[in-house]
């Protein structure tokens, strides 16, 4: 049976992912033990509720001490909700990256939501590939279950929603591939499209 605790891992220099903090006594215990000045929180409203989170104080403290705080809500364990809500998790996370904040991304153990948007980040932003995000993600923080048919289906949705964008990227593409003869093909030029548009879907810097 699950217990929860406060605890983190570091994946990148910028990035921490880990369990809630309960209390506004522990965003301080995170803020000061981890440098962050950024927090997101994907807890559902079920989940603050669950554990009796004051998720309005933890603003009014955040707050007070210098944190960024945002929120983006995912229900735990449902993959069709998180598919739908993740880009704009996605999105979230890379405005406060931008605006050069370390953040603390955390879900309520920190296994599972939370790792799935920072995965979201390493494919969508940082062109990392799929395997590569999730051996990473699982090896900073053991435990990690992030949901790869989320993040299918939420890249999926992306593509299909942006469709006719990223089709006339892949032949302006081609077409400069082909007047400067560089090597490629197709596939590559549509996926050099497809990593284009969407990352200017979601906002993020290219």
């Amino acid at each position: 049976m699950w217990t929860w605790s406060l605890n983190w891992n570091e994946v990148h220099s910028d990035l921490v992912v880990g369990s809630c903090p309960m209390t506004a006594q522990d965003l301080t215990r995170i803020h000061d033990r981890t440098g962050v000045d950024g927090v997101l929180c994907v807890q559902s409203d079920e989940c603050l509720g669950h554990f009796g989170i004051d998720y309005s104080e933890h603003l009014r403290h955040g707050e007070r001490i210098g944190l960024d705080m945002r929120r983006v809500p995912m229900r735990d364990f449902d993959v069709a909700d998180q598919r739908r809500h993740l880009a704009n998790a996605v999105r979230v996370l890379g405005e406060l990256l931008s605006a050069g904040r370390r953040v603390y991304v955390h879900c309520t153990a920190g296994l599972g939501r939370a790792p799935l948007v920072v995965v979201g980040r390493l494919t969508l932003a940082e062109m990392m590939s799929e395997a590569e995000a999730f051996a990473l993600v699982k090896e900073r923080r053991p435990g990690a279950v992030p949901s790869p048919e989320a993040l299918a289906g939420c890249r999926a949705d992306l593509v299909r929603l942006h469709r006719a964008r990223i089709e006339a990227e892949a032949g302006r593409i081609y077409r400069q591939r082909s007047a400067a003869g560089w090597p490629g093909d197709a596939e590559s030029d549509w996926l050099e499209a497809e990593r284009t548009v969407l990352r200017s879907a979601l906002d993020l810097p290219l």
